[in-house]
């Protein structure tokens, strides 16, 4: 393959090589109609036998340079955002300017300002929609359905998202005055434009428009969603009330509860110690009386495992009680209780 084509450029060239030979013996031959070297076609250049051929220039955009700012290959948003605005501010600003660095100085700050404007646009924009979906069962989009039917938990779900549009409210307002700022400060205290600013002039008036509508909405959004709180109050005011009122009685009684089980536990180790304590006056109890120690019950016998558990006993009294009745304590202090039907008296036995 590599010596057909080697023999198939010799003969190429040698005949190319005839034609400029016949053409140079013949200098008296127009040559109107077609010049050798036209802008816009293609020219070929000879070199050891292979012809290298010229593409046709294509015209550039003056802005389309890197030292103005341009990026041949943008990969992001905010590249690709700043080479659409590139073309009106080169329009705008460049023949004030020094030189390119000045220009690109101006030029990504304009461009990153306008960039960030937009971003927040969008981000209002899509918070809007996302409050207003109806497929979200926590947004606001679902009152809007004339035949939806308003539950008591979507008092809820009305004040959140009233919160939201608040927040949302004053964010917008914060852009619109931050960008009338700006288009204010692009004019002459004679009320003239300022020189090179009207692609900043543009944007601005385009940004307050949106900013605007937005602004409405959220206004109406509002509206709606307080005049649905209103409804929900009047619908469940009773039972608002009444659920108050539950909800504090229980606690209430949750309190007394504790308070009063407290007391009676209290009052049955007092009993308890009276009857099996030999010496009330001691806060542990030393010495056991035998006969109240028999008589308890079984309820009685539970608070003593309170008792032995807390420390209120020593290690004396237990003994002795092991000694009347086996198997009464565990090795950890605990006690175990059976009741024997085929007799009145209980006997303990361990577990």
């Amino acid at each position: 393959m590599e010596v057909k084509r080697f023999w198939r450029k010799k003969n190429e060239y040698e005949q190319r090589r005839e034609e400029q030979t016949r053409e140079n013996t013949n200098p008296q031959k127009k040559q109107t109609g077609s010049s050798e070297s036209t802008e816009g076609q293609s020219s070929s250049l000879l070199f050891g036998g292979i012809t290298f051929r010229r593409s046709p220039s294509i015209s550039q955009k003056p802005w389309e340079e890197k030292k103005l700012g341009w990026i041949p290959t943008p990969t992001t948003e905010r590249a690709r955002f700043m080479n659409a605005v590139l073309p009106k501010c080169y329009k705008a600003f460049y023949a004030y300017c020094k030189n390119a660095r000045e220009f690109v100085k101006l030029f990504h700050h304009e461009a990153r300002r306008q960039y960030d404007s937009q971003q927040n646009i969008f981000k209002f924009e899509s918070r809007l929609k996302s409050i207003m979906s109806s497929s979200n069962p926590a947004a606001a989009g679902k009152f809007y359905d004339y035949n939806y039917v308003i539950v008591k938990s979507d008092q809820i779900i009305i004040r959140s998202n009233i919160k939201t549009m608040v927040d949302l409210q004053k964010n917008i307002q914060q852009e619109h005055m931050y960008t009338k700022e700006h288009l204010n400060s692009l004019f002459a205290k004679n009320g003239n434009l300022k020189q090179g600013q009207d692609c900043a002039k543009s944007f601005d008036e385009q940004m307050i428009t949106q900013l605007i509508e937005q602004e409405e909405r959220v206004k109406n959004t509002l509206e709606f969603l307080k005049k649905k709180e209103d409804m929900c109050a009047d619908m469940f005011k009773g039972m608002l009330l009444k659920n108050k009122f539950v909800k504090r009685s229980q606690k209430q009684n949750r309190r007394k509860n504790k308070k009063r089980k407290e007391q009676r536990a209290e009052k049955k180790l007092k009993e308890i110690t009276e009857l099996i304590s030999a010496d009330i006056s001691q806060p542990i109890i030393t010495d056991v009386n035998v006969e109240g120690f028999v008589s308890l019950t079984c309820d009685q016998i539970r608070h003593l495992k309170e008792m032995a558990k807390n420390g209120k006993i020593c290690e004396k009294a237990l003994s002795t009680m092991e000694e009347y009745i086996p198997g009464l304590l565990k090795e950890n202090g605990q006690l175990s209780v059976r009741e024997d039907h085929q007799s009145e008296n209980i006997f303990y036995i361990l577990f």
